[in-house]
């Protein structure tokens, strides 16, 4: 498997995404400064070490930035779980410790809480699920 790198894109896009925060830093140093005097360049080195900041935590959160990752892609599909509110046709099951909004495949049929279902697509943040069939396997599902 190819392991992903930094590209010019997600480095920029990472770079976009902390110039609001970068905004907001440089507009509460000019408001202090109304309040309290200080050297210009006290301003300039706050403004550094924020820069500074991201520069440093990128290496360790830029995977977090990476959307066009395939393996994130639809990550949920062939999960195993639970349900939690019945789905009819909407509903929500837990997988790990997380609960997530959840429509069967088959709307029609609607699946009673506590049935076990396997995540078979998604749409958005909505999973698609469809029943376990009774010979289905319980060791690979997720609580």
């Amino acid at each position: 498997m190819k392991k992903r790198r930094w590209s010019r894109r997600l480095i920029l896009r990472y770079a976009l995404l902390q110039l609001p925060g970068l905004a907001a830093a440089v507009g509460v140093i000019f408001l202090v400064r109304q309040w309290i005097v200080f050297p210009d360049y006290y301003a300039w080195i706050a403004i550094v070490l924020w820069i500074a900041k991201d520069v440093v935590l990128f290496p360790y959160v830029w995977q977090a930035y990476d959307w066009d990752d395939p393996k994130h892609i639809h990550s949920m599909i062939g999960k195993r779980c639970q349900v939690r509110e019945k789905l009819d046709p909407e509903g929500y099951v837990q997988i790990g410790g997380e609960l997530w909004k959840a429509e069967t495949e088959d709307p029609s049929k609607p699946i009673g809480e506590g049935e076990r279902v396997t995540v078979v697509g998604m749409d958005g943040l909505l999973l698609i699920v469809s029943p376990d069939r009774p010979g289905d396997a319980g060791s690979s599902l997720n609580p």
